[in-house]
């Protein structure tokens, strides 16, 4: 998500357990060549999938999780994301 000529951000989602972190935000310096990590967020399983809403400064991701019956199960999250600091906040699921 480039937010400026000078700034981008990246959004990545990992395979994960929900008590570790599974979105990390990070600050790309094209100059550098490096990577910041900025914010990280926990609470759900496996957020592999993730939408970029830059307009809305918006960030939605499926999770994969599994049902008390063994078959797979999802989940949606929603988040919005502050260009300024770079963080994640939760809104809804």
């Amino acid at each position: 998500m480039s937010l400026s000529e000078n700034r981008t951000l990246i959004v990545a989602g990992s395979y994960a357990e929900a008590a570790s972190a599974g979105v990390y935000v990070y600050e790309f310096d094209a100059g550098r060549e490096t990577l910041t990590l900025l914010d990280r967020k926990s609470g759900f399983q496996n957020p592999t999938f993730l939408c970029l809403d830059a307009p809305r400064r918006a960030v939605y991701a499926l999770t994969e999780t599994k049902a008390e019956d063994g078959s797979k199960a999802s989940d949606a999250v929603y988040m919005k994301l502050d260009p300024a600091s770079g963080t994640l906040t939760e809104v809804n699921r």
